[in-house]
């Protein structure tokens, strides 16, 4: 993925935090409202045909699967949102990917009833994600075109890429909890007086889900979460893709040593070594750092996920 990823940020920049999800071409040449649409079919197999039968019984919904680090996870989206149905192992991915790719425009059946496949494909930091829908065959091209644009803007509207993972939000919870009795307040409080949440999505949620638990899991970019969590915690916060990171001094450290306690030396100077963390750094973490740089380390909170992503750009061979 890192090319890939690379070939992104020269086209699209990485500046603007809610637009991590890019749309690729569809696999197949796009339809055309003057031209009849040819019959090809396509059949399932598990898990797939599951996916596919609950996606029939749910025809105003979209189905997503977004591949994360050991798994990928399976979504029903519509207008309101999004309802996890199911998580599997990223062993299979490879051939979920490709069987979904071949699939776009061409007829399935289920229980007897047709259905026309509608696939998209993006990118996040972890890879393809894709997303289904399907239209009746009676359907005309235009309304089929329509469809598969309002299956882009619901993923893009309810289950960006920007989102924080599972292992994100696992990671999160374990760092809140080890730090729990030390911070005052509540990170939903926090979060109300961050400007670049949308204050909607919080002040909907009932009282007895404004816990921290509940907040990680809800709609909100990353980027945001992770900073009002430093806000919380009295960390400095810094996003790590809005810098210009030092090669040089990120290289001091070893990318098995980076990679494994998700941290990055982005720059040196004569007060610090500046270093960004996924979570606070453990003593232990610090005395590693330290014996590559003889200057003071000073700390900042970021998203694991930027990290990995300017990591895996540091460590890339030069030309």
């Amino acid at each position: 993925m890192g090319w890939i990823q690379e070939i992104l940020h020269k086209i699209i920049g990485r500046d603007h935090q809610h637009e991590d999800t890019v749309t690729v071409i569809s696999p197949t040449p796009p339809l055309s409202p003057q031209e009849p649409m040819e019959k090809r079919t396509v059949n399932f197999s598990p898990p797939l045909e599951g996916f596919i039968k609950l996606l029939s019984e749910n025809p105003h919904k979209i189905l997503l699967l977004d591949p994360e680090e050991k798994d990928y996870y399976v979504y029903l989206i519509d207008d309101e949102g999004f309802q996890e149905v199911e998580h599997r192992s990223m062993e299979e991915w490879d051939d979920i990917l490709l069987t979904l790719k071949d699939s776009n425009n061409k007829w399935t059946s289920v229980e007897d009833k047709e259905f026309i496949c509608q696939i998209s494909l993006s990118l996040s930091n972890l890879g393809e994600r894709i997303s289904v829908g399907l239209t009746a065959p009676s359907a005309s091209t235009d309304y089929i075109i329509e469809s598969r644009k309002k299956l882009i803007r619901r993923v893009n509207r309810h289950k960006p890429a920007t989102n924080l993972t599972h292992k994100n939000i696992e990671n999160l919870e374990i760092m809140i909890e080890k730090h729990r009795d030390f911070l005052k307040g509540e990170l939903y409080d926090i979060m109300l007086q961050n400007d670049s949440i949308e204050k909607a999505v919080l002040e909907k949620l009932p009282p007895e889900e404004r816990d921290y638990k509940h907040i990680l899991k809800q709609n909100i970019p990353r980027k945001p979460i992770v900073e009002s969590i430093a806000g919380w915690m009295g960390l400095e916060y810094i996003d790590v893709e809005l810098i210009q990171v030092d090669k040089k001094t990120a290289r001091w450290i070893p990318q098995p040593l980076a990679e494994e306690f998700n941290f990055i030396a982005f720059k040196k100077d004569d007060s610090a070594v500046h270093v960004a963390l996924g979570t606070p750094a453990s003593p232990e973490v610090l005395e590693k750092i330290r014996t590559y740089f003889p200057q003071p380390v000073r700390t900042y909170l970021s998203c694991e996920e930027d990290i990995r992503y300017e990591l895996e750009k540091v460590f890339q061979p030069d030309d």
